[in-house]
């Protein structure tokens, strides 16, 4: 049965990522048979290692959890079988590689209800929050990093308009490095690059997940269009300088 749960799920991926145009319908059943295939594997704990990215991380309500610790709690789940089962509610292309779905968690022990994203070429889960936590006055679920990186993005794309160097440099330390795939950039090479991108050049941002991690400093993931010929996705780590938030490093999630 479950082999035939794989057979099913890796055709449906394999017609999904070939296809020229990918509707919304075909997104929502895409990350329906992820899920379906998600809970086999959990329930058979049979190689739960392998739904997870190296790096994946899952924001709770009380903090972060690594890979090694979604793998020990979902090993060590009660009940044989143990009962778990998922409930999809949206799901959407944040790019090209990623979708980001919402979903209730039923277990044994309460419901939860979360964000997950997974990679479509891997087939592995990249990032993951709880969605429940406590709300604010108009309902939002409050995400500081996430509202810090994604307001830094604006301010940045919205000087990356003026190509000016001056204005653009505020946004790196002065000992910013990125670690490309062919090789490490210095702050002064980085400003250039952006600088010298065509006028028609209008680069897309978007935040696949955020963390603080301690002295004033947050670790994200993003994708970005528009910044070369292809899609990037990249981890940069933001730090407060003169009570400004400014790129302190970068680097390649993954090179081809």
């Amino acid at each position: 049965m479950r082999y035939l749960q794989l057979l099913v799920f890796s055709t449906l991926l394999f017609g999904a990522l070939h296809a020229d145009y990918i509707d919304v319908s075909t997104v929502f059943i895409e990350a329906h048979h992820f899920m379906e295939y998600l809970t086999a594997v959990i329930v058979s704990k049979s190689d739960i290692d392998s739904l997870f990215q190296d790096d994946f991380h899952f924001k709770g309500c009380s903090g972060n959890v690594d890979k090694s610790k979604v793998v020990e709690l979902l090993t060590n789940l009660k009940g044989d079988p143990p009962f778990v089962r998922f409930g999809l509610k949206k799901a959407e292309l944040i790019s090209p590689k990623l979708i980001q779905f919402h979903a209730d968690i039923f277990g044994n022990i309460n419901t939860q209800d979360v964000q997950l994203v997974i990679n479509r070429e891997t087939h592995q889960l990249v990032t993951g929050k709880s969605s429940n936590c406590t709300r604010n006055l108009i309902g939002e679920v409050v995400q500081p990093s996430d509202y810090i990186v994604n307001k830094f993005l604006e301010n940045l794309g919205a000087t990356l308009s003026t190509r000016n160097v001056a204005h653009l440099a505020i946004f790196f330390e002065d000992g910013f490095l990125f670690q490309g795939c062919k090789g490490i950039y210095g702050k002064n090479q980085v400003v250039e690059f952006l600088a010298k991108m065509p006028k028609e050049a209008k680069p897309i941002f978007n935040v696949v997940w955020s963390r603080s991690i301690g002295n004033n400093t947050i670790e994200y993931q993003v994708t970005s269009r528009g910044v070369g010929p292809k899609e990037i996705t990249a981890i940069f780590y933001l730090r407060v300088v003169n009570n400004v938030w400014v790129l302190n490093s970068g680097r390649m999630a993954q090179c081809y």
